[in-house]
This record gives C-alpha cells, structure tokens and sequence, in this order.
C-alpha cells in the first residue's frame, strides 16, 4: 500500500499515542480524539502560516522548544514520518553502534580511534542550506515542504538558529542535513567505520590516516558547522598483536568511551596464535556512573528533608532495576534501565559492584558528605530494604518494577537538573 502523506483523519489518528490521553478533563478518550484530530487537520490546513507551533523552554540550562498544545505536537509528528521515508539512511541504532564497535576493535589489526563532536550542533545548522535540501526532495508532500518553511520561520522570530533543540522533528531535520556528509565519511579511503549519533562521531581509521583525518572531517563538514576541539581525541591500538614487539602485549592497549560505554581494550599477554583477537571489557563510562552517583546523593538529601522512604526506595529502585516506558519519539512502550540500558555489560562488571558499593557507603553513613552531622538516619527495617536494592543484580536477573507516568515524574523531580 502506497504510504499517505496527507493530512486527513486516518493518517493523524495513527500517530496519537497513549500518553496523550493523559490530561483529557474528564472527557471521553473518543470525544477527545475526535476533537484533536480535527483541531490537528486545522492547523495543517493553514500551513504554520499564521499558526506558531513552537513554545521556548529551558532544558539542562540550555534554550529548547516544545510544541505550543498537543494538536500542533500531532501536526509535527506527521511532518516528521513524512520527512524520515525521505532519508538515504535510517538512524543510527545505539545498540547496533555499539556492538558493532566492539567487534571492530577485538580485530587484530592495527587501528586508529577518533572521536569528535560537532559545537552546538542544531544551533549551527544553516537553515537556507537546509530549506534548500528540503525543496529538492521531489516527492514530499508540497503541504509538509510549507510547513517545515514556516516552522523555521517562526523558530527565527523567536530568536533561534539552526533548528530547535527539544524538537523531535529537529533529529529527522538534523539527519537530512548530515546524509550527504555520513556518506562521503564512510566513503574516504582507510577508513574501516564510522558512526554519528547526533553531534558525536567516532570512526576507526588505518594509523596511517590519523595524521590527516581530523583536517579531511573539516574540510567536508556542512555549513555552519565546527569541531568542538576540545572534544577531539585520538588513540591507536599498537601495531597489530602479531608482532614481536613486547610492549604490544601490555594488558592495557587503550580505553574508548562512546554513547555511555567505556571499551576497554586488551592484547594477549603473550604472542598469540594466529587468528587470535584482542579482548574487549565493557564498563559503563566515567561520565554515566558519575550521573548516577549524583543522582544517588540527591535522592538522600531529598529525603533528609523530606522524611519519604516510600519515594528515595522507588528512586534506589529506578535507578539499578527495570522499567517500561514510552519513548516521546515514537510513542511506543519500550524497555529501559540498568540492563535495558546497557545490555553490552557483563553480569558482574566493575561498574555495577562500583555502584552498589557507593549505594551502600550511603546507607551505611560511610560517604563523606553524609557521614557524622550530616549522617541521614535509617531505622534497621529501612537499612535492610535498602540493602537489596542492588545493580548487579537488577542487571544480572533483569530485575522489573512497575512505575506509573506520574510516579516517574515524582521520582525524577530531585535530579531533573543532574
């Protein structure tokens, strides 16, 4: 069946989700679809010609924008599903990245890591470029090509560049913008891959080329947009694992961190057998197990002020166990937490024994800023609950617990900001 790019009651009720249920007054949930939709074919009918979509936000301290009502949200989902069929390729799989990384780098060859990150990447999208790429697409809808114009316009006079950040449409923008770029990345000579997920790219390159590589991604970057230097990094692999060179079978060759992993990168200690490769230990990244730290430690300041047990038992719970929820991009139910998150781990990985251990220095008083004075006082029943909450084994045994939509929200609202 030929995919509609229309705007007309069946195409826009395919796109409501459950969450958007959530706040109907009191009204029918049926009562309500119908008045969504046509409020919907409304203002796709008038193009965002008079209609400004966009409302300014703040997230993590940065500008960010969100649909203005859930009928404009509707509207942009539409443009979104119908832009996306128009990309080269589909977007980049965090769980497909990185096991492929891995593979790549247990090869016994020699090889370069690069990373780098592109400087406030939706800000510095040129919108003219943009616009201009989106006309040249012959087979969208001319309705969708009008009103993406009018969204970018109406982004402008609201003060923004590039494209709005918050948006989820803005990926799909992002993506197209980029396609031509990935393309001719993956393309250039010695380079064995290359993935970007957003404004983070790493690429594995032959040694050789690591001189040159950083300068040839310049050189083909869009306009507009710049390397973030201090976000560059590189790091070799020594000459392959069958060499006679002793210092190649150091335990340690390198540590790579991307999308929330760190890849710690081994050669055999002594020279191995033909074929062999190197071995390859995953652990959550630095950055990642920090966040949780601190979301800990927040958790716990929570409750010294406020004396709710019930809540800082569901936060330790949210944070080393399992949960289902609705990704806000494509309004399905998904699977999320320490082992949904990062199924890469092994059972026991250092990481998770780092948490609990840091999980139980709190219980126990033993974290210098909760210590002494500033101890936070669990009876024995509580300190017992406490105890079994624990990230190995919600990794190990995909420990599951049942969070509302709103509970979510109350367990989130200490660290929204860490």
């Amino acid at each position: 069946m030929m995919y509609d790019q229309s705007y007309n009651r069946n195409s826009l009720n395919k796109l409501i989700r459950r969450g958007d249920f959530r706040d109907t007054k009191g009204m029918p949930h049926e009562v309500f679809r119908e008045q969504l939709i046509q409020l919907a074919i409304r203002t796709a009918s008038d193009g965002f010609e008079t209609i400004n979509p966009l409302e300014k936000i703040h997230l993590k301290k940065k500008p960010a924008y969100k649909a203005a009502n859930l009928h404009d949200q509707l509207v942009l989902r539409k443009m979104g599903a119908n832009l996306k069929r128009h990309l080269t390729k589909t977007p980049t799989n965090r769980s497909r990245v990185t096991s492929s990384l891995r593979s790549l780098l247990e090869e016994a060859v020699p090889y370069t890591i690069v990373r780098l990150d592109i400087s406030a990447f939706y800000e510095s999208i040129n919108s003219a470029i943009l616009t201009e790429n989106i006309e040249s697409l012959t087979t969208l809808n001319p309705y969708t090509k009008l009103q993406l114009r009018n969204l970018l316009k109406h982004y402008e006079n609201l003060g923004g560049t590039g494209v709005p950040r918050g948006v989820g449409l803005s990926s799909i923008l992002s993506d197209l913008y980029m396609q031509n770029f990935d393309s001719e990345v993956s393309s250039l000579d010695q380079v064995y891959y290359y993935a970007r997920y957003v404004d983070d790219m790493i690429l594995v390159v032959n040694p050789k080329k690591s001189a040159v590589i950083v300068s040839e991604i310049e050189n083909i970057l869009p306009t507009g947009l710049r390397l973030n230097e201090k976000k560059t990094r590189c790091c070799s692999a020594c000459s392959g694992i069958n060499t006679s060179d002793k210092m190649c079978y150091r335990n340690l060759t390198l540590v790579v961190e991307f999308l929330g992993y760190e890849f710690l990168v081994e050669n055999p200690e002594k020279a191995p057998d033909r074929g062999q490769r190197r071995s390859v230990h995953i652990e959550i990244s630095r950055a990642k197990i920090a966040r949780i730290k601190k979301r800990m430690m927040l958790s716990l300041l929570s409750f010294a002020r406020n004396g709710d047990f019930e809540l800082i038992t569901d936060r330790f719970k949210y944070l080393s166990s399992n949960f289902g929820i609705t990704d806000k991009n494509t309004g399905k139910r998904v699977l999320a937490g320490i082992f949904y998150g990062y199924p890469l781990l092994d059972d026991n990985a250092e990481s998770l024994r780092e948490l609990d251990a840091f999980l139980r220095a709190l219980i126990f008083h033993q974290h210098g800023r909760f210590s002494g004075a500033n101890a936070v006082a669990f009876s024995s029943k509580q300190r017992r609950k406490l105890l079994a909450v624990s990230f190995v084994k919600g990794h190990r045994e995909r420990n599951y617990v049942n969070f509302s939509t709103r509970r979510i929200g109350k367990i989130q609202e200490c660290w929204r900001h860490g």
